[in-house]
């Protein structure tokens, strides 16, 4: 029987995702050469790397039409060309796709399935633990239960080394302890995952290996994570450098918890603009030292009074004039505190309309309008950042308008949940408890609230982290809550049967009789003024 002249094969037409693939029934193969071999596949197994292919993107461009696509599969040796010695017909070997043309460099394999994945994952894994091969004694860090974290794992064991995996999965983790990893971290319940991956250790110094699959959404963790004369092997295109945005734009950027989210972007390279009404003074001196450095570029402020939906687009306009696109960074992080405004209880202004409303509930969501619009107009994707709280699980009588705002927010990203599968906008909220910022230091009224010795106040630099981590790795998918209670206390808040506020920041109660006492008061003063009414 003479060799088969055509084969059935998935073609690649362009670069635009799996519905860029045609099945070609009657594909015609090349000649066969003297120096090659004709494989026939038997099974394929999928990499990472091949949908990447599918879809493009920056420096993933495949250069040719009519690709098919693939990288790891087994199959039986067909045909050899004259010159080759090393295999024969019959051989079980492992190559790249259906009757594909092989030189003879090709490792065997007894069992065709078990030639499966053994490429590119294996290759790949050794390749991060070549350069400090893994000793007796060390602990090498693997990410997820991709084919490389798998194939780096039974490498480091078969070297006598402890094995450290992360997961975020309960079934996944049993998995890897089956395959003998010593210790599984769950990084949605343990989010500062790197930093507990060193207390790990034996020495608490940190890993001696991190093989790092995640690029941009996990280097940081690595990089807590690994000894200070470790080795982090960024194996892996899970996360691209291009992934992470570069311009952002932040409301209520001038004081408190989302000034120092600006600082911590512009020391990631990040360029901003601060929309807010007033820059508190700390803000004022960081932008004179930036002025100083030469850096005031790369942060801009513009007055803005964030209930006016056209200040709010002319915010957008004056970003895309300076910097050339719309942010894909934006935090509507603008917001004031029942105690420092008119309130419920406070309602002495027969024509007040809640202001706090204006500026908590009805500014957020007109930026999201406005920013999900530019963003579709320029074709790009985003990440829109809001501030929740925990006052949304945990009501206050005291403080009703500003848990209603913050209640009506997290259900708002919720709601927004959809847009990452439709148009690549992830809308997430970051829901803090009682945090140490000039809203109470500098506040009076929220004094009758806190008591700053007595009660614990979570530090801004947590809050920050945890926004940092929402901003940038996608393992929290558009939709996500993250309460943040405590140090290194981060949680997932859930729809459905959440067992409420959680941590040391979210107890913050020692002045919760004197607060009550308010209401009591104007209770008072409401029956009292009915009396007036009826003796009048």
């Amino acid at each position: 029987m003479g060799l088969p002249q055509y084969t059935a094969a998935w073609v690649l037409k362009s670069q635009k995702g799996t519905e860029s693939l045609s099945y070609v029934e009657h594909l015609a193969l090349p000649t066969l050469k003297d120096d090659e071999v004709l494989v026939k596949i038997h099974a394929a197994s999928l990499n990472y790397r091949d949908l990447v292919i599918t879809k493009g993107g920056p420096r993933i461009s495949v250069g040719k039409q009519d690709l098919v696509p693939g990288s790891d599969g087994a199959g039986v040796v067909e045909a050899v060309g004259s010159n080759v010695t090393a295999f024969s017909v019959g051989d079980h070997v492992c190559t790249h796709l259906t009757y594909a043309l092989s030189d003879t460099e090709i490792p065997r394999f007894g069992d065709i399935c078990n030639g499966l994945g053994q490429k590119v994952d294996a290759w790949n894994a050794l390749f991060g633990l070549d350069c400090k091969a893994p000793r007796a004694g060390e602990t090498v860090l693997v990410q997820g239960t991709g084919g490389v974290s798998i194939a780096a794992l039974q490498f480091a064991l078969a070297a006598g080394a402890t094995v450290i995996a992360t997961t975020s999965n309960l079934e996944k983790a049993t998995k890897l302890k089956n395959l003998g990893a010593q210790q599984v971290i769950n990084y949605k319940e343990t989010p500062n995952w790197g930093e507990y991956a060193k207390s790990l250790t034996m020495d608490g110094k940190g890993v001696h290996i991190v093989v790092d699959v995640g690029g941009a959404f996990t280097l940081s963790h690595s990089l807590k994570a690994v000894r200070a004369d470790g080795l982090v092997a960024v194996t892996g295109i899970l996360g691209q450098a291009a992934d992470v945005p570069t311009l952002a734009l932040i409301t209520g950027g001038g004081s408190g918890i989302n000034l120092e989210l600006a600082k911590a972007l512009h020391a990631r390279g990040i360029s901003i603009l601060i929309a807010d009404i007033a820059l508190h003074k700390d803000a004022i001196n960081w932008l004179e030292k930036l002025s100083q450095k030469g850096d005031a570029a790369k942060v801009l402020f513009l007055k803005t009074n964030v209930t006016s939906w056209e200040e709010i687009e002319a915010a957008f306009d004056f970003f895309e004039g300076q910097f050339g696109r719309p942010p894909q960074i934006i935090v509507p992080g603008a917001g004031i505190y029942e105690a420092s405004s008119p309130g419920f209880w406070d309602d002495r202004d027969a024509a007040s309309h809640y202001k706090l409303f204006d500026i908590n509930l009805v500014h957020p969501i007109k930026t999201t309008r406005i920013a999900i619009r530019r963003l579709r107009q320029a074709q790009l994707p985003g990440v829109i950042l809001h501030l929740s709280s925990i006052v949304a699980q945990k009501p206050s009588v005291v403080l009703p308008l500003y848990s209603a705002s913050k209640a009506a927010i997290s259900q708002f990203i919720r709601c927004m949940s959809p847009l990452e599968d439709i148009c690549g906008i992830r809308v997430v909220g970051v829901a803090p408890g009682v945090v140490d910022t000039p809203l109470f230091r500098d506040n009076p009224g929220a004094l009758n609230h806190i008591d700053m010795k007595k009660d614990f106040l979570l530090p801004t630099d947590e809050v920050v982290r945890a926004m940092l981590s929402l901003l940038t790795e996608t393992r929290y998918p558009s939709g996500t809550v993250l309460e943040i209670g405590d140090i290194g206390g981060w949680r997932e808040v859930q729809l459905l049967n959440d067992p409420g506020p959680q941590g040391r920041s979210t107890k913050a109660r020692s002045k919760a009789q004197e607060a009550l006492s308010l209401v009591h008061q104007a209770l008072n003063n409401d029956a009292q003024r009915r009396d007036s009414v009826t003796k009048l």
